[in-house]
């Protein structure tokens, strides 16, 4: 019988970046021109997946303005993570 050794497994906690306004501009602006979650995501770099585009965007579908808002998504972001009512300048 052979002996299997045992799958060394690490410890490594994932580090996640949170989407900053800059991002959120960002991916408002492709996704208003019609650019595929992957290509953003590819665009933002940093590891950033199709999948946390979409999870950004909130499953919005159909393109266009007024679907996708940047500052307001950043307002709901501070919100969540703070607890706390900001308001954000541009």
């Amino acid at each position: 019988m052979k002996k299997y050794k045992k799958a060394k497994i690490k410890n490594k906690r994932r580090k996640f970046k949170q989407f900053d306004l800059n991002d959120r501009i960002k991916i408002e602006i492709r996704y208003r021109d019609g650019w595929s979650l992957r290509k953003i995501a590819e665009y933002l770099g940093n590891g950033r997946t199709a999948g946390s585009i979409c999870r950004e965007i909130g499953g919005k579908l159909r393109k266009g303005i007024g679907k996708y808002q940047a500052h307001i998504a950043h307002e709901k972001a501070l919100v969540r993570r703070t607890g706390k009512t900001v308001s954000v300048e541009e």
